[in-house]
């Protein structure tokens, strides 16, 4: 059984994940100057393209949802069983009429109709043209690292975070932010520090990797991100926003997460997904408890679930270790 300090580290990262996507949701589609223009970012009901009650998480939780799920009932992501078990589960999403759904994932999951892991990774590698580095998987996969907390594990929890990626997005760089971020989730959740990217390009990444991430995670670091940011809708700069808002942000503690969460919706463009992916790392690194209640009351959405069931689910993936 893992202690309260670590239980709490874990249910911050899938509680950080929704409450950024949830934060960042009215927020989406605009620019950095258009929400700059609001005053401060806040909790909120509202619309960009899309209306969104208060506290309603988007298709990036509802997928981590299904993840979350799988991983609550199966003890292990890598599985066949696990596999088929996240890949109906998508499925099943993608037919409730979601308000959204990235283009990709939509693509993919349309393809066929496929139900199983084994179709569904056909129809994700085979899916037409080039582009197919969206920030789709990254977005879900907070909750992969919390079946692989035990001593020596963290090397199938970036083995699970590439599979469960390559599900709907068959792409090398996905792939590996997937990997770096699940380990780096990892890592805050057993250590308490963001600081586990360095760890995992040393132990996990080959030359080309390491210099590629290196080089992006020095981008990140720069005081205007933007300058150096197409669109974070590519996986790549999603991550680049994320981690810039978490390295350029004094504090600590709540202090911290809620200034960096900020920030990273403050960017502009795809807001929840970015606060989402940057709340992952936060809540992981300081806990459930430094999420302010006020965000975490209000938590709702895809399949009628509220922060509760978010804990529910978690305690269940945590209790078989």
């Amino acid at each position: 059984m893992l202690d309260e300090t670590i239980r709490d580290r874990a249910l911050g990262a899938v509680l950080g994940a929704a409450v950024g996507d949830a934060l960042g949701a009215s927020y989406e589609f605009l620019s950095a100057t258009e929400i700059a223009d609001q005053g401060e970012i806040e909790m909120r009901a509202g619309a960009t393209r899309l209306e969104r009650e208060k506290g309603e998480w988007t298709d990036d939780t509802a997928m981590s949802t299904v993840i979350l799920q799988t991983a609550a009932t199966h003890h292990e992501l890598r599985s066949a069983t696990a596999l088929d078990s996240v890949a109906a589960g998508f499925q099943d999403w993608a037919e409730s009429n979601p308000p959204a759904i990235g283009a990709q994932t939509k693509r993919v999951l349309g393809a066929s109709g496929a139900c199983t892991a084994e179709a569904l990774l056909r129809d994700s590698k085979h899916l037409p043209g080039t582009r197919k580095g969206g920030n789709g998987s990254l977005m879900r996969t907070a909750p992969v690292a919390l079946p692989y907390l035990g001593e020596g594990k963290g090397g199938e929890a970036v083995e699970a975070a590439g599979a469960i990626s390559d599900l709907t997005h068959y792409d090398l760089r996905a792939r590996q932010a997937c990997r770096l971020w699940t380990n780096a989730i990892r890592h805050a959740i057993l250590v308490g520090t963001v600081q586990g990217v360095p760890a995992y390009l040393q132990n996990y990444a080959d030359t080309e990797e390491q210099r590629f991430w290196v080089k992006q995670f020095q981008v990140a670091e720069q005081p205007d991100v933007s300058a150096h940011v197409e669109t974070n809708g590519w996986v790549v700069d999603a991550l680049v926003c994320a981690w810039h808002a978490i390295a350029t942000t004094p504090g600590r503690g709540s202090e911290h997460f809620q200034a960096a969460l900020r920030k990273a919706v403050s960017l502009g463009q795809d807001t929840d997904t970015v606060a989402s992916i940057a709340g992952a790392l936060l809540g992981a690194c300081w806990g459930a408890s430094a999420i302010p209640e006020e965000w975490t009351v209000c938590l709702h959405g895809y399949p009628g679930w509220t922060v509760s069931d978010l804990e529910r689910l978690v305690d269940a993936t945590l209790a078989a270790q």
